[in-house]
């Protein structure tokens, strides 16, 4: 495996150039996997990062229920109040005002309430409809979680935005449209002021960006993914060239060399007997054959055959003397 990797690495040096162009298409790949461009800007890329903020309200009243403190008796604790609140906030009649004061609008936002721990676990549970509603809101860059705190008539507002400022812009707006709606409510049942309830903020939204690693985590993935594979495919691409030169040279099997003469000629059937004759005396001499042993009958054939045209070639010579000798007599 390690004599594989550093053949690998040797051939791979041997295009730099590839290798260059292969690091900076891989460097836009990481870029483009968490930025947007935009015309000449990069715009991070919503849902790969994305930042929080947080604050808190404060229900200050002696004892009421939503509106009118009165209706209610004063032994209605305030804790149960922000409870209250807390579940009402995520309605799309307060998501409507809370929008605007974030410069967004209410069907930009979704929002979630608290879940009562003394609920039945059937009632904690979403069903498939709230849960479809649920992961469609996950999805969503702008977000609102409101929590209730179980011994102070707190509420908690935790909001979610593409950006930082968004998040804290986010967080408190949704201070500003709780309490615009609450004051609507109010004013709409004609409550007295000193039986209002009252939202005071206990100081402004802080955030910050949430996992800010997350981002370069997943630039890095994308740039290391997209060089290795640029590399596999330069290896790839170094092998077919290769096989495809050899391709060239090579000839299927039965085919002569170049520069054999066609075969039924005189001369390839001369030099194919020639090839025989000393393949069988490479045969003879490796199996200690001696120079008496019978000849094979090719061999043979073309020695008789030999020996019969010198025959014919001496009986025409002592034919032709004898017709020379009588014309002299």
């Amino acid at each position: 495996m390690g004599m594989e990797f550093a053949i690998a690495i040797r051939k791979l040096l041997r295009h730099k150039l590839a290798i260059a162009i292969g690091v900076l298409v891989a460097g836009a790949a990481g870029i483009l996997s968490v930025y947007n461009l935009n015309g000449t800007s990069l715009v991070a890329k919503t849902g790969v990062q994305h930042s929080t903020a947080s604050t808190q309200v404060l229900v200050d009243a002696p004892s009421s229920a939503l509106a009118d403190l009165a209706s209610q008796g004063a032994g209605t604790p305030l804790q149960s109040l922000a409870t209250t609140l807390a579940n009402f906030a995520p309605s799309q009649a307060v998501l409507n005002l809370i929008g605007p004061a974030a410069g967004l609008t209410g069907g930009q936002l979704y929002a979630e309430g608290p879940v009562s721990q003394n609920l039945p676990r059937t009632v904690q549970e979403p069903t498939d409809l709230q849960r479809n509603i649920q992961i469609s809101g996950e999805a969503a860059p702008f977000r609102l979680q409101f929590n209730s705190d179980p011994n102070l008539p707190e509420i908690g507002i935790y909001a979610q935005a593409p950006t930082t400022a968004e998040a804290i812009r986010l967080a408190n707006a949704a201070v500003t449209g709780l309490t615009e709606y609450l004051t609507q409510l109010q004013q709409a049942e004609k409550v007295s002021a000193s039986n209002r309830v009252v939202l005071r903020p206990l100081g402004q939204a802080t955030g910050g960006v949430d996992a800010p690693s997350a981002s370069k985590t997943l630039g890095l993935m994308a740039f290391l993914g997209v060089f290795v594979l640029w590399c596999a495919m330069i290896l790839v691409g170094e092998r077919l060239l290769a096989t495809w030169r050899i391709s060239a040279t090579y000839a299927p099997a039965g085919t002569p060399p170049a520069g054999t003469p066609p075969a039924g000629t005189p001369r390839s059937r001369e030099r194919l007997r020639t090839k025989q004759r000393e393949s069988r005396a490479v045969k003879r001499s490796a199996n200690g054959a001696t120079s008496a042993e019978p000849l094979d009958e090719d061999f043979a054939a073309e020695h008789n055959g030999f020996a019969e045209e010198l025959g014919h070639a001496r009986l025409a010579s002592v034919v032709a003397r004898a017709e020379t000798a009588d014309d002299s007599d």
